[in-house]
């Protein structure tokens, strides 16, 4: 059963009861993943910015139609694959939320560092291969630069 009292043992269950931690290496193992999930959970953020802006540059070169008339198949799809996207990103960060409440402060801050240094690698990566700054997650698309 999960423990719901802040503590820094090392014996903790984190979020299933086959994920118990008792040994050093079941930690180590448990903070790669931790990380993992963290950067895959940053890419779909990132990823799903970057699709919106390319479909915001498809809207602004099509034709000024009404909504319907102006649907294409692409971009029906272009929709769905942002939609799909969008649930990869909400189920890591729901994830993400039920792994910080083991209240674990060892489990917490390899989320928090998770965390911060996918958002700064992934960014600085989007940054050199596109040569602008990485999209804000959560931004307006008014201010988006295209």
């Amino acid at each position: 059963m999960m423990n719901m009292i802040w503590g820094w043992n090392s014996n903790v269950c984190v979020v299933f009861e086959e994920w118990h931690i008792t040994n050093t290496g079941q930690w180590i193992g448990s903070v790669i993943g931790l990380w993992i999930i963290c950067f895959l959970r940053e890419f779909t953020a990132i990823f799903r910015k970057l699709h919106a802006r390319s479909m915001i540059a498809e809207e602004r070169s099509s034709a000024q139609q009404p909504f319907l008339e102006n649907q294409s198949k692409s971009q029906t799809w272009s929709i769905v694959v942002d939609s799909l996207w969008y649930l990869a990103n909400l189920t890591l960060s729901y994830f993400l939320m039920l792994v910080f409440m083991t209240y674990n402060g060892g489990i917490i801050i390899t989320v928090l560092f998770g965390c911060f240094a996918s958002h700064f690698l992934l960014s600085m990566l989007v940054k050199r291969k596109t040569g602008a700054a990485a999209p804000m997650v959560g931004a307006d698309h008014c201010c988006d630069e295209i």
